[in-house]
């Protein structure tokens, strides 16, 4: 969703979507699941401000972690 981002569409409007999606595909499977995580990759990093404007209230954290450690 996030990935395919239509021109002319407000980042509203795809906040909305994406909070419909996280939604669906965060159903409770039952009465003890309070949360979701949600782990995204860097590339989502440019769309933080759509993400923020989605769950504005949500805490979150960055990881960086050095290139070169990563290889």
């Amino acid at each position: 969703l996030l990935r395919g981002r239509y021109r002319g569409v407000p980042d509203e409007q795809v906040a909305r979507w994406v909070r419909a999606l996280v939604s669906a595909y965060g159903q409770r499977r039952s009465a003890a699941e309070r949360r979701v995580w949600i782990k995204l990759d860097c590339w989502h990093m440019r769309e933080l401000p759509v993400l923020r404007c989605a769950f504005p209230n949500v805490p979150w954290v960055f990881l960086y972690r050095h290139p070169v450690e990563v290889l």
